[in-house]
């Protein structure tokens, strides 16, 4: 596949690699039901839900974040909302 980058006028050739799979029968079926709802190919819908998975976090950034509000929490860096509006004001 042919691609650019149009801020650069650079194109990159992504040679493409094929991987075979073992499912079973019913994670199969869930699989092609979710790709043809989604109006795509089951290749595309799988590429697609790897690209959304890592732009996930994982346990330990989540800990890590909790650990960090929970000290933020107790030295009273917090903020309290009327409404959700609130949120775009400045503190």
């Amino acid at each position: 596949m042919l691609t650019s980058d149009p801020d650069c006028n650079t194109l990159y050739l992504q040679m493409r690699s094929i991987l075979t799979l073992s499912l079973p029968a019913d994670v199969l079926m869930r699989l092609k039901e979710k790709a043809r709802l989604a109006g795509m190919s089951v290749s595309a819908y799988v590429r697609r839900v790897l690209a959304y998975e890592e732009q996930l976090i994982t346990e330990d950034e989540l800990l890590e974040r909790s650990r960090d509000a929970q000290k933020n929490y107790k030295k009273g860096k917090v903020k309290t909302l009327k409404n959700v509006d609130d949120l775009d004001k400045p503190w």
